[in-house]
């Protein structure tokens, strides 16, 4: 088989694996769960998480979403991730209630053109690829039935890593979920706009 046709081989291979011809498949990222170093309550006693990003999902070059390597949908990892760090929180001593929502989680690859040429395409197979995350939430203090205050928390992480195989996929899809973990949930630790839309009880 000469060279040429092998390179278009393996280039149509990775077109396939960028483009969504991957199977789903279950990917354990319980091992990156962010464990909170503030232990105080919040001035809280009930949470709730509504998914608002599925008409927000992004289909547009060079975005291209990199969901479908997994059964379950980043929002949903999100929304648990956030009751998770949240219900540690809460307070018996509060009648308010935290609502969130997700107005966009959405894992992609920032593609160049040359990820889009088939030929031209195998130059750059071994190289690293931009993994990113937007996240957009909108958090929401329910006090008495009635909204008394809103703040917005936007983020974009990256990572790199190779998206040559479908093992590449999977490892990259970990590194970035870990990644946002670490970045978002210490942001929220930290966050004076938490501490100011939510105070917290002693």
């Amino acid at each position: 088989m000469s060279q040429i046709l092998i390179k278009v081989i393996t280039s149509v291979a990775i077109s396939f694996l960028l483009l969504g011809c991957v199977s789903k498949q279950y990917i354990d990222v319980s091992n990156s769960v962010y464990t909170s170093s503030a232990d105080s309550k919040f001035n809280i006693s009930k949470i709730t998480i509504n998914d608002a990003s599925k008409n927000n999902t992004l289909k547009s070059m060079p975005h291209m979403p990199i969901k479908f390597i997994s059964e379950i949908s980043f929002p949903n990892t999100v929304s648990s991730d956030l009751k998770a760090y949240f219900n540690k929180k809460l307070s018996n001593n509060s009648n308010n209630t935290l609502e969130i929502d997700i107005l966009e989680a959405e894992p992609y690859w920032l593609l160049q053109d040359i990820d889009r040429v088939p030929l031209i395409g195998i130059v750059g197979v071994n190289k690293q690829k931009a993994y990113k995350l937007y996240i957009s939430l909108r958090f929401k203090i329910i006090k008495n039935g009635k909204t008394s205050s809103i703040k917005y928390y936007q983020n974009t992480i990256t990572i790199y890593n190779s998206a040559a195989m479908e093992e590449d996929l999977v490892i990259g899809y970990k590194k970035l979920v870990s990644q946002y973990r670490e970045i978002i949930f210490s942001d929220l630790d930290n966050s004076e706009f938490i501490l100011i839309l939510i105070g917290r009880v002693k």
